[in-house]
């Protein structure tokens, strides 16, 4: 190619450029077989805090159940699978030992006061804006990367992905 015409190119090519990095920032889903992991994200932790929390929804478009076995960072020593409920107005937290289940043609939200990851142990502080990939261990469908978004809490604009 020569220089005349890389030059009139550049300008498109520029475009091009810029159009697929927004496109790769703006985008949140993963399809993995069956599965759709959509959105997934780590609540900024406090300064100082050694623990944060993961959120995802997981749709199984599949017609059998699948499960979440683990998640393994290079951020956090460990990781595990928790549940919250509210039970005669005390907040309970349950660690799931085997996993959670997605069941077939269902969703799974991974939310604030309901199922999470906590990230044990973390070796970094994670800042508001970055990404940090988790590796996701399903029992039939296999292992994926994913990144996640570290996004602050905002108490007024809490994710909603009913």
């Amino acid at each position: 190619m020569n220089l005349e015409l890389f030059v009139k190119k550049l300008p498109f090519l520029i475009i091009v450029f810029i159009t697929l990095n927004n496109f790769e920032a703006a985008t949140h889903d993963y399809y993995f077989g069956k599965l759709t992991i959509d959105h997934p994200y780590i609540i900024e932790p406090l300064p100082g805090s050694n623990v944060a929390s993961g959120y995802m929804k997981i749709t199984n478009r599949g017609n059998n159940k699948e499960i979440l076995l683990s998640a393994k960072t290079s951020f956090s020593k460990s990781t595990e699978f928790h549940y919250m409920k509210i039970e005669n107005n005390i907040m309970k937290m349950m660690k799931l030992e085997n996993g959670i289940e997605i069941p077939a043609k269902g969703i799974l939200i991974l939310q604030p006061k309901s199922f999470h990851i906590m990230f044990l142990g973390l070796q970094k502080h994670l800042i508001k804006g970055e990404k940090e990939k988790v590796l996701l261990n399903f029992k039939k469908t296999g292992e994926i990367i994913v990144n996640f978004d570290i996004e602050s809490i905002d108490k007024n604009n809490l994710h909603n992905h009913n």
